[in-house]
């Protein structure tokens, strides 16, 4: 490597966690390059050998973006699901679909990092069409115009935001990557299978911490939504009954496996964000392999931004705390019918996009759930702090009625390390608690009903004052 001017040797750089748990979506392509940088030789390797760009990506790697660019950035990710061809070997284009769609919010001035989810079959109407919105890129849907841009359109008419650039994932990435990492560790909250006889695709994982080392596990993990209903021959393909028809397993069986955690495609995408982060924490621990991995991850995408522009992404954030990002997933209900659309709230999109793209925290409050229950024989607490958490910090909470174990003190516990500035705020407004991170498993996505994001467990040192508040209403 080229040495340094005199007197501007970097100082060696101490070894971080990647904050960008969703940057690139779904192959944590930014844990990677930011591997290469602080591995510090390798961000000379993965720049053609110019120490110039090098430097510049250290010091000043805003410049690598238009003027109006310099301060925050919108990402569109897009994970595709392509078809395979008759012998396996290769996908096809021309009918694949945006199976994971995630708009990346980059304020570089703050070195924050938001990730918004967008659900493959919400609803949408672009180029005089309406349709679902992981259509927008099949070519034989919208002839000459699909593709990403046209997606940028689709995500612009959901949320009124035009994304700045775009990332399209390949199908087989996320393989690729976990398998040129020697592994990954991942969890699960129920044991799953996933079959795609075309794809040649047979995974079977369990509950708990899995070990993920190969392939085709790893899209496994990735693609599940719902399960299978077939019986199966030895080799993995579907007992045949017929020409086009398959032998079903039975009934009970099936109305056990549907009451399966992973089961729907709001938890898939929880997964998929699982999946990144295991990725960054293999790949953060391989500085010696960086430019093999950082080469094999350029391999995995198209997209609009410039290479250099990448590698300055991953340079502004190479010192972000991990509980500066935060994410979420639009809220909306499906249809009952057919072709079953998503259909978001509008009102929740617009406190999201608030919150997410354009920073306003007291917006994030009104899409954060909060839970109040009372731990005391002390009447009327949990509806006051109820009220005090929506009337001043307009968080959407709400007390329950149940009655629970009694406590000694007040508890406020988070999901996710992004709530832990909500979860202060909640206590500060009820005047106390000891805040802490929920150590259950991570049931985000969940078909069951939603965990909050937030629980408050009211114990005497706030009870009282809360219940006497409550009496004098």
């Amino acid at each position: 490597m080229p040495s340094q001017p005199a007197g501007r040797r970097p100082r060696r750089r101490k070894k971080r966690t990647n904050p960008l748990r969703k940057l690139f979506g779904f192959v944590v392509l930014s844990g990677l390059i930011v591997t290469a940088i602080l591995a510090g030789k390798s961000l000379i390797g993965i720049t053609g050998g110019n120490p110039k760009v090098g430097w510049k990506l250290l010091r000043e790697p805003t410049l690598f973006f238009p003027a109006d660019k310099r301060d925050q950035v919108t990402v569109l990710l897009i994970g595709k699901d392509y078809e395979y061809d008759k012998n396996y070997q290769r996908y096809t284009g021309n009918s694949s679909r945006a199976d994971s769609i995630m708009l990346l919010t980059l304020n570089f001035k703050a070195q924050r990092a938001t990730a918004l989810s967008i659900p493959r079959d919400t609803r949408i109407r672009v180029a005089g069409k309406t349709g679902k919105i992981n259509a927008t890129i099949r070519e034989d849907t919208y002839p000459g115009i699909a593709g990403p841009k046209l997606l940028c359109d689709a995500v612009e008419e959901i949320t009124g935001v035009k994304p700045d650039y775009y990332l399209a994932i390949k199908p087989d990435a996320v393989g690729n990557l976990v398998e040129e990492l020697g592994g990954v560790n991942v969890e699960t909250i129920d044991a799953f299978e996933y079959h795609d006889n075309k794809a040649g695709l047979h995974v079977k994982l369990p509950k708990g911490s899995v070990q993920i080392s190969n392939a085709n596990d790893a899209i496994g993990y990735c693609r599940y939504r719902e399960v299978d209903i077939y019986q199966r021959n030895p080799d993995g393909s579907p007992i045949a009954t017929g020409h086009t028809t398959f032998r079903l397993k039975p009934s009970a069986e099936i109305a056990e496996l549907n009451k399966c955690l992973e089961n729907g495609d709001t938890r898939r995408m929880a997964r998929q964000q699982n999946m990144i982060r295991a990725m960054i924490a293999s790949g953060t621990k391989q500085f010696y392999r960086a430019d093999k991995i950082v080469n094999t991850a350029f391999k995995q995408f198209e997209t609009n931004l410039e290479r250099d522009q990448l590698l300055a992404i991953a340079s502004i954030f190479r010192t972000a705390k991990p509980d500066q990002v935060a994410s979420a997933t639009l809220s909306g209900e499906f249809e009952k019918v057919r072709p079953y659309f998503f259909i978001p709230d509008r009102r929740k999109t617009e406190a999201l996009v608030q919150w997410l793209v354009k920073g306003d925290q007291r917006a994030a409050n009104r899409v954060t759930t909060v839970a109040v229950h009372n731990a005391t024989d002390i009447a009327g607490a949990a509806r006051r702090a109820a009220e005090i958490l929506r009337d001043r910090g307009d968080f959407d909470a709400d007390y329950v009625s149940e009655p629970m174990e009694k406590t000694t003190s007040t508890t406020i516990s988070f999901t996710k390390a992004a709530n832990k500035s909500r979860a202060d705020a909640v206590a500060k407004l009820l005047g106390g608690g000891l805040v802490q991170k929920d150590t259950g498993p991570d049931t985000t996505g969940t078909l069951k009903e939603a965990k909050p994001d937030i629980v408050v467990v009211l114990g005497p040192d706030l009870a009282k004052l809360l219940g006497e508040q409550s009496a004098l209403r």
